[in-house]
């Protein structure tokens, strides 16, 4: 009979990676049949960890956009990240992370999973901050958008268990990593982007 730990082997993946130190620790992340991809996922976790230093309330929201016809490139995705990035920063606070990742399944089109990382003293809930995204999107480029399933998390250094809100957000935010579905991307177009945020000196 398997172990507890030789079943969340079987079932998870794992990753070493210091959060708000410089202590490795083991982060618990999805795992797929056609495996991660672990350049997305350092990513995905750097931006956060830098972000968390930063702010000791952070929330982390994810949102998927859809456009109406193949595109080679991502231009479209990027016009609409610079026009956020000009509203939120205003709204928010200039140090705010995102990273989007295309995919394709079963649609000849390709859409994106988008997730930010907002300064949590000045936004707690996702909810206006979602519809004006999706305003944006729909209006400005012409495609459609949908909320995921635990489309967001609320981050507070402050509370005891904010760990355990750490480890629950970026296992969810994993499967943004996972290999399956990003194989079909145009050679010159990304599959991935991600927000520069660098660590204090």
């Amino acid at each position: 009979m398997l172990s507890r730990y030789q079943q969340d082997q079987e079932k998870y993946g794992y990753i070493l990676h210091p959060i708000i130190s410089n202590k490795p620790i083991a982060i618990r992340v999805m795992k797929f049949e056609h495996g991660i991809n672990y350049q997305i996922l350092d990513k995905i976790i750097e931006q956060l960890d830098i972000i968390l230093i930063k702010y000791s309330r952070v929330l982390v929201t994810l949102l998927n956009f859809h456009v109406n016809k193949y595109s080679t490139n991502n231009k479209a995705l990027s016009d609409f990240n610079k026009k956020v990035m000009r509203i939120v920063k205003s709204k928010y606070g200039k140090t705010l992370g995102y990273i989007w990742v295309r995919e394709i399944n079963d649609s000849i089109n390709q859409h994106y999973h988008f997730a930010y990382f907002l300064n949590g003293h000045k936004i707690k809930h996702p909810l206006q901050f979602n519809q004006l995204l999706m305003r944006i999107w729909k209006e400005d480029f012409s495609g459609h958008s949908s909320i995921p399933k635990y489309c967001f998390s609320f981050i507070d250094r402050n509370k005891q268990n904010y760990l355990d809100t750490i480890f629950g957000c970026l296992y969810r935010l994993s499967y943004l990593a996972k290999n399956f579905s990003k194989q079909y991307k145009n050679k010159k177009a990304k599959s991935y982007q991600a927000s520069r945020l660098k660590y204090p000196d």
